[in-house]
């Protein structure tokens, strides 16, 4: 603490010194949270401050929170910062000291192998030297959504209001053997998803399948014929062992609704733009003909592509509660960062310098929550491959486990004690070395952490080991979260008749097959037992978090939900989502929709589209 002999205004003008371009953040927030000027109260202002960074000011003299030397922080060019938070980050190259530090000797682990056959013997001494040698970064943020609303640091907001909850959808390893699944139970469970959603489909849009003179179109079962124009409900599928092209398309019946049968689709008659691939339950308005073959067909003339997703909706009482969950009474936003791995600087070694810049990067932020999706230990990798892991370090050979503990979980660890207000969510891959569970994946504790003894395991309480995929609660906020790239079977699959495939087709289709896994056959390595539970249930999720590799980083908006892709095909990067609470003029907007209603039972919109803003987070190397 200061000396009690220091007049207010020395006090200010020393924090100002310290703090340099951030004392701005800290003067704004603590004039919103506590409503008065820091030269009102210094003493406080201390508080405030302290408050955040975790440690006493004092401290701030000689260091400012892990290495970063106040002379650092000073410099107008290593961090551009506005009064709203944080516009742009530019030449930032922390400390290497504390959270992820040198802790551990070894930095690049290597295949043994594959040293011995490109350098020879003689090279094992200077790998071993060159190991000390750090990989830096410096960083650069670029707004990709909604670039007006407010930025934030979650450093400088009270984190005690935020709500989370997560939701996993399988507990343990027991819910995920697999290998005793045969086709029948595999084709069996595919049945019953597709006729669940056939039954929402019917039961929520039948009424609206009217024809001309005002009647309703009869729903028959593929096989039948009619000579009336007529609805037939199915999954798409292809009638050969290629690729899916407009004549291969069949309408595939279930065994509830249509015996098993199958239809040939005609789409030659279609009216407007359609968007099929493989697997996709839909529902055809046409003519169910037989052909010039004999065999069954259907002329369509409509596709309705499943299920439409309703509006996000709540209550107009609920929508005025929701600012209670945000500081500074709504006005500050909820920090989220999310990366997705492999965390390595290259597709070789398996140096981990990227995470610990990642959490070097956290740690100044201080984020509400942190998202990793893995793989961690890529099985893609060439070091992986050989699975000679070889420490230059203490010239021993590891494995992945200990890689794992030592390299990856130590340094996140580290983060997490430094950091107990930071929730970490850590999600496995199907690509995650000795972590060999199909989907729905049981979280990488399974695997790195097994509990063989009977007293429990103890980890940070701020440190969240989900299964992919998983459902996250923030606030008011539902977000679903995969690790797997659920985007590219879709766009590999699907034929259009405009031959146009907008990505933003892509992804409604999640929301409208009411699933993140809507392919079939699957590419991803599925359990058919527990497909029932990849459906999206209940009420649609208001983000949904999945890397999708063809593309650069992205935040977008489809029918009302947004669709978060962290990585994509630029390496070292990640994005900052931010979660508003709902405005003054937003909730009196909602007031204007429920004139004469009651609170409790009106629907309003939530403003999802409008309240979500997000940067992209990009490393390069120096």
């Amino acid at each position: 603490m200061s000396s009690t002999t220091e007049s207010g205004e020395q006090i200010i003008e020393r924090i100002q010194i310290l703090l340099g371009e951030e004392y701005d953040n800290y003067k704004e927030s603590f004039e919103v949270i506590h409503k008065i000027n820091p030269l009102s109260n210094p003493h406080k202002f201390i508080s405030h401050v302290e408050k955040y960074l975790g440690h006493p000011i004092s401290a701030m003299n000689d260091k400012l929170d892990f290495g970063y030397h106040k002379t650092e922080l000073n410099k107008s060019s290593s961090r551009s910062i506005n009064k709203k938070g944080i516009s742009g980050i530019k030449g930032y190259s922390p400390s290497r000291k504390g959270v992820s530090g040198n802790s551990y000797k070894f930095t690049n682990i290597k295949s043994f192998s594959n040293i011995m056959k490109d350098f020879g013997n003689e090279c094992i001494e200077s790998e071993s030297s060159s190991n000390s040698k750090i990989t830096t970064f410096k960083s650069n943020i670029t707004p990709i959504y909604n670039e007006h609303l407010l930025r934030r640091k979650g450093c400088l907001t009270d984190k005690s209001f935020t709500k989370y909850y997560a939701e996993r959808i399988v507990e343990n390893s027991e819910d995920s053997l697999w290998l005793d699944s045969d086709l029948e139970s595999y084709s069996k469970e595919i049945d019953r998803r597709i006729q669940s959603l056939i039954d929402e489909i019917v039961s929520n849009c039948s009424d609206l399948w009217i024809d001309e003179q005002g009647n309703k179109y009869p729903i028959i079962p593929i096989g039948e014929t009619r000579k009336q124009a007529v609805v037939t409900l199915g999954a798409i599928g292809c009638d050969n062992e290629g690729n899916l092209n407009e004549q291969s398309v069949i309408l595939l019946g279930t065994r509830a609704s249509s015996s098993g049968n199958i239809s040939q689709l005609k789409l030659e008659t279609v009216n407007g733009d359609f968007a099929l691939y493989p697997g996709q339950v839909v529902a055809i308005l046409g003519n169910a003909e037989i052909d010039e073959f004999g065999q069954n067909c259907i002329l369509a003339k409509e596709i309705i592509g499943g299920l439409p997703p309703k509006p996000a909706e709540t209550s107009l009482k609920e929508l005025k509660n929701i600012p209670e969950f945000y500081a500074g009474k709504g006005e500050h936003p909820v920090q989220c960062m999310i990366f997705s791995g492999p965390f390595t600087t290259d597709e070789e070694n398996l140096n981990y310098d990227y995470l610990n810049e990642i959490l070097n990067y956290a740690n100044i932020e201080k984020p509400h929550v942190l998202i990793l999706l893995g793989p961690f230990i890529d099985v893609r990798n060439e070091s992986v491959k050989k699975g000679d892991l070889f420490d230059f370090g203490s010239n021993t050979f590891i494995t992945f486990e200990d890689l794992f503990r030592r390299n990856i979980y130590n340094s996140i660890e580290s983060f997490a004690r430094k950091n107990e207000k930071v929730k970490i969510y850590i999600i496995p891959s199907e690509y995650d070395a000795v972590h060999p569970f199909p989907i729905p994946q049981p979280g990488l504790k399974e695997s790195f952490f097994p509990n063989t003894s009977n007293e429990p395991l103890t980890f940070c309480r701020n440190i969240h080991f989900l299964s992919n995929p998983c459902e996250l609660y923030i606030n008011d906020i539902k977000i679903s979260i995969t690790s797997s790239d659920i985007v590219t079977p879709i766009i590999n699959s699907c034929i259009t008749k405009s031959g146009n495939l907008p990505i933003e087709v892509v992804l409604s289709q999640f929301l409208y097959q009411r699933t993140l896994f809507p392919c079939f056959p699957v590419q991803h390595p599925i359990n058919p037992k527990l497909l029932q539970k990849l459906a999206l249930s209940g009420e649609l999720p208001h983000i949904i978090i999945t890397p999708y590799g063809s593309s650069c980083p992205f935040v977008k908006s489809v029918l009302g939900r947004i669709f978060v892709n962290p990585t994509g095909n630029k390496p070292f990067s990640g994005v900052s989502l931010y979660i508003n609470s709902p405005t003054e003029s937003q909730i009196q907007q909602a007031n204007e929709l429920c004139q004469n209603s009651d609170e409790q039972t009106c629907k309003v919109p939530l403003f999802i589209q409008e309240r979500i803003c997000a940067d992209e987070i990009s490393f390069s190397k120096n």
